[in-house]
């Protein structure tokens, strides 16, 4: 499986519009800072079991695959596409497989998800709308 190393506008016509309209989501995997784009019609869990190619997770094997959910919207002064925010740590791997993540790697996917917008095609608005890393899901 390929990662991408930065936003561009075919990755949002491809993989655009998940779950919530302006939505792309990706899992950033903090040991390689890789960032890997979630397929529109594909589950966190479907995915990241392809990724690390077994049909059976276990939670502790994803605890540095973080998931992060950038938004995009229209800038209402230019009428163009603009990053507009990110929400980092919360998907259906920590919901439905009880994956846990430490602190500083659910801040580090948040920054790498940053990074990779930064590098890419789309600004970013100023300021960002939502910027926000869920901890909930946070090992103890």
């Amino acid at each position: 499986m390929k990662s991408s190393d930065r936003l561009t506008y075919a990755l949002i016509s491809e993989y655009g519009d998940r779950k919530v309209h302006g939505r792309i989501s990706v899992i950033i995997d903090t040991k390689s800072n890789s960032v890997y784009v979630v397929p529109r019609e594909e589950e966190h869990i479907e995915f990241i079991s392809r990724l690390l190619g077994t049909e059976e997770l276990d939670p502790m094997s994803c605890q540095y695959l973080i998931p992060s959910h950038i938004q995009i919207g229209i800038n209402e002064q230019t009428s163009e596409q603009e990053v507009q925010g990110f929400f980092t740590g919360v998907c259906g791997l920590e919901i439905g497989l009880g994956a846990r993540h430490p602190k500083e790697a659910l801040h580090a996917a948040h920054e790498q998800a940053k990074c990779f917008v930064r590098k890419g095609e789309l600004p970013l608005a100023s300021p960002l709308l939502e910027d926000k890393v869920n901890e909930k899901y946070a090992l103890k």
